[in-house]
């Protein structure tokens, strides 16, 4: 079984698949969130939420995830679009996560599509 303090800095190099020397500063936005709590499960749904959100097409949508069994979900939600100077496309993603006894913590994170077809952080607040 995996630690679940390692499970959020998982989550965050697998979701936007950063460049190695990226990873780190995209890592520490996860620190001391609920994230820090999830379980495998948690993360799974974390992640699908997540691409689906950037993979979605048309008017955004609410994407929400919930894992009743360990009590934490979360939410992301499409707020805007735009093109990085290097001609790549990017959303603006809001998303907020719970876990059981923490509460929700929310952040907007930038996302471009790659020209590999992969997600990469591009910005956070």
């Amino acid at each position: 079984m995996t630690k679940p303090h390692l499970h959020w800095a998982t989550a965050a190099v697998l979701l936007f698949m950063a460049l190695p020397s990226q990873a780190a500063g995209w890592v520490s936005i996860l620190k001391n969130t609920p994230a820090e709590a999830f379980d495998d499960e948690d993360l799974k749904m974390f992640l699908s939420a997540a691409t689906k959100t950037l993979n979605a097409e048309g008017k955004p949508e609410k994407v929400s995830w919930n894992n009743p069994a360990s009590g934490a979900g979360g939410h992301f939600q499409e707020i805007g679009q735009s093109v990085s100077k290097s001609g790549l496309s990017c959303k603006r993603v809001r998303f907020g996560i719970y876990a059981q006894n923490r509460a929700e913590k929310t952040a907007v994170w930038t996302a471009c599509l790659g020209k590999d077809g992969r997600w990469l952080l591009s910005s956070a607040r």
